[in-house]
């Protein structure tokens, strides 16, 4: 068993962009917002707009194996993802950094 990984909630996306090495910008979006969203990062606030389209990962392995960069995992963004899914929220893409974002906000892509 050594070498094998999980997979079981990896997207074709993710296993695609994990097997390629493809940086996580190279994700197609999955969600469209539906509400403006508010975030918080270095320097104050900002608003990702309704309408924005964005990655959603099926669980932290997903994301941190779709190539997110090392700085994602590191101390209090790690246990910052692990809170968010444990809370009900989904982890997507946006501006740079893996976000919680409320189920209510997102609405699948057909």
């Amino acid at each position: 068993m050594d070498g094998l990984r999980q997979v079981g909630d990896f997207t074709a996306a993710v296993a695609t962009n994990a097997a390629m090495g493809l940086p996580v910008e190279a994700l197609p979006p999955t969600h469209r917002t539906t509400a403006p969203l508010l975030f918080y990062r270095q320097g104050g606030v900002f608003v990702f707009p309704a309408g924005s389209l964005v990655h959603v990962f099926p669980s932290t392995l997903a994301a941190r194996m779709a190539g997110l960069p090392a700085e994602v995992w590191e101390g209090i963004s790690q246990w910052a993802c692990k809170k968010n899914v444990e809370g009900g929220y989904l982890l997507a893409w946006i501006e740079g950094d893996l976000r919680g974002v409320h189920p209510s906000h997102l609405e699948l892509l057909s």
